[in-house]
């Protein structure tokens, strides 16, 4: 048995109150023997449920499982990793949106593994939580399995982030259009119309949303979105096949053949770093030979030569909207499901220049 079996093992027995809300589990010796591992592998595996929240290690006592680990005190919050820099603003925004009132969260992480996270979100029962808020797989092929666990038990979800085609639930996301629009109207504002568009392979309706906003503003500008040279790069180790081409490899190839672009949109931080490192391999100098504006906002782009310019998503607001939305659902209210959208804010920075009438 390996860390995650055991991870997956002991969460079975606090969810089937074998280990009940206050009670101290065995002890490493003790779990060692059970499993037939060492106890280091089990030091681990209790380790990440101590940080996800379903054990308390209390120095000189012992292992425990929290008091407050019981439906009604419990809300889960389910992420496919914490690799992504906006996941950590996320998770705070949860906690300030929970505040004061009495619940306790509990982190569900998958290894940057959809399916994985799909399980995880299976395995919470109304018995273990009251609620639960959930950055979902930005994929369509998972909407049917999403729309059953979310929309086929009695527990009160908020999607974050993402929303998907036929997933009834309540969602807190950027307003996608405004991330697309914001983009390309600050290089159009810059006098570029030959754009490339480095986009990622998501099939999501947030995806979708943001791809629309480029489009129309475009259009208000006299550019047609489709006529564009544009690349789809899979990203994210759950949809890679080994077939495929790197983002990396992508891009290059991308970049090597449109050597008359002025400008790119880079659909997601990742393909912005991505971005950079071609380019300079390249020899193609930003802002010079090439503007660069990214969707999504890291701290590197910040002190990186030059500082990149990126249209920044409001995660921490995302969190905090979202579990206000929870709490409110665990307070009785049974209206529709609503999306919220908030504003993204374009952040100039110096990875555009201003190219003559073209």
């Amino acid at each position: 048995m390996n860390g995650a079996g055991i991870q997956a093992e002991l969460r079975r027995r606090i969810r089937s109150r074998e280990f009940g809300p206050g009670s101290r589990i065995p002890s490493l010796r003790e779990l060692s023997r059970d499993f037939g591992v060492s106890h280091t592998l089990v030091q681990q595996a209790v380790n990440v449920l101590v940080g996800q929240g379903y054990l308390d290690s209390q120095a000189g006592r012992g292992t425990f499982v929290p008091e407050s680990l019981v439906a009604g005190k419990t809300v889960a919050l389910v992420l496919p990793s914490l690799a992504a820099e906006h996941m950590r603003d996320i998770i705070r925004g949860v906690k300030s949106g929970l505040g004061d009132d009495s619940y306790r969260l509990l982190l569900q992480v998958a290894d940057s593994d959809y399916s994985q996270e799909l399980e995880l979100l299976e395995g919470l029962t109304d018995a273990l939580v009251a609620g639960a808020i959930v950055y979902p797989p930005p994929y369509a092929k998972y909407a049917g399995q999403l729309a059953e666990l979310v929309q086929g038990r009695q527990l009160p979800t908020v999607l974050v982030d993402t929303e998907l085609p036929g997933v009834e639930a309540d969602a807190v996301t950027t307003h996608r259009g405004q991330l697309g629009r914001q983009a390309v109207d600050h290089l159009v504002a810059h006098g570029h119309t030959r754009i490339g568009i480095l986009d990622k392979d998501v099939d999501s309706t947030s995806e979708e949303l943001m791809r629309q906003g480029m489009a129309e503003m475009l259009a208000e500008a006299g550019i047609d979105f489709v006529a564009l040279p544009r690349v789809r790069v899979s990203v994210g180790r759950a949809e890679r096949d080994a077939a495929e081409r790197t983002p990396a490899c992508a891009l290059r190839e991308f970049l090597s053949e449109h050597r008359e672009l002025t400008a790119v949109v880079a659909s997601d931080d990742g393909l912005g770093v991505h971005c950079l490192r071609i380019a300079r391999r390249l020899g193609l100098g930003i802002p010079e030979d090439l503007s660069l504006v990214v969707i999504g906002d890291i701290q590197a782009f910040e002190i990186v030569d030059p500082p990149v310019t990126a249209v920044r998503q409001p995660h921490f607001e995302i969190g905090r909207v979202a579990a206000e939305r929870l709490l409110q659902r665990l307070a009785g209210d049974t209206s529709p499901a609503q999306s919220s959208w908030l504003r993204p804010e374009l952040v100039a920075r110096g990875s555009v220049r201003t190219v003559k009438e073209e």
